[in-house]
């Protein structure tokens, strides 16, 4: 397993996501949005068609070894920001800005939650769901943008081969 495997099931999976967002008309009208998801961040800004959309950013990673043989085993623990980007950023009112991030929190977790092994990816054991950062201004090739940056671990197990010294 690598990174960008882990990186483009993500995608896979969020590409599945479809999110039913407010039109503000009354009596209450829903939209059907789908999200889109990039396999490695994009190096310039993200046109307006594609979001929202989710950049998925490899964070911290740790090891937690199993054995001390000659061929130990460990888990590689890699925390994940599942950048979700809504809007471009603008001059909205903090309930506008609301308005537009509230419809994707609950079918985002749920999505997580249901998929804890990434099924696909050799070698990861577990997904977990860490919790999000809450509505943020999100930079992203130098421009701004509205989102919610999610945040999991994957866990992996991994067979370490030690040098002999021979």
């Amino acid at each position: 397993m690598t990174t960008n495997d882990v990186a483009t099931n993500l995608a896979v999976l969020q590409r599945t996501l479809t999110v039913q967002v407010p039109l503000g008309t009354f009596p209450e009208t829903y939209q059907a949005v789908p999200v889109h998801a990039y396999n490695a961040p994009p190096r310039n800004s993200v046109p307006s068609g594609d979001l929202p959309c989710f950049i998925n950013i490899p964070m911290a990673s740790g090891w937690r070894q199993l054995g001390s043989d000659e061929a130990a085993s460990a888990y590689d623990d890699t925390t994940w920001d599942l950048k979700l980007l809504v809007a471009h950023s603008m001059d909205d009112t903090p309930e506008e800005i609301g308005a537009l991030c509230f419809p994707f929190f609950d079918p985002v977790v749920d999505l997580l939650v249901a998929h804890t092994n990434l099924a696909g990816v050799r070698g990861v054991i577990r997904t977990y769901y860490l919790g999000n950062g809450g509505i943020q201004n999100i930079a992203q090739a130098g421009e701004k943008y509205i989102g919610i940056v999610f945040r999991l671990q994957t866990s992996e197990w991994r067979v370490i081969p030690y040098a002999s010294d021979e």
